[in-house]
């Protein structure tokens, strides 16, 4: 089940405040609808334990989540990030690895810490590759 968008209007900052600097920067892509990805990762994080802090556009194709979790749910967070059909970036992937890490071997001192995190969600075009491998009129 995933939100409606009128429920992402409270989670979206002024773009002249900047949202404060989280513990890592998770970046993703998505060739999938803005709303409906938007409305999926946001719905994701708050059925795995997080709390959704605030939403930023970056750019006309970009924009940032700010969330805190419980490390003890770093796990539940990683796959409910890869089931909501985000492609997460080789250091994304790296990162979410070594908080599940940190988890699962240091799970007394973890299990009560909170972290903060940023996620970069950047929505590309589908490439028409057809049109893409056409001769240019013009080119020499």
């Amino acid at each position: 089940m995933s939100l409606p968008l009128e429920n992402l209007d409270g989670l979206r900052s002024r773009t002249d405040e900047p949202l404060a600097e989280p513990l890592l920067l998770l970046t993703a892509f998505t060739y999938e609808d803005r709303r409906k990805v938007l409305a999926d990762a946001v719905d994701a994080l708050e059925r795995s334990g997080c709390w959704v802090l605030g939403r930023r556009n970056l750019s006309a194709t970009e924009v940032q989540l700010r969330f805190e979790l419980a490390v003890r749910e770093a796990l539940e967070v990683y796959a409910a990030l890869i089931a909501s059909g985000l492609e997460l970036t080789r250091d994304s992937h790296l990162s979410l690895h070594a908080l599940c890490t940190l988890r699962k071997y240091r799970q007394r001192a973890a299990e009560h810490r909170v972290v903060t995190l940023g996620l970069a969600i950047s929505f590309l075009d589908e490439v028409n590759l057809a049109a893409e491998l056409m001769p240019r009129a013009g080119a020499a």
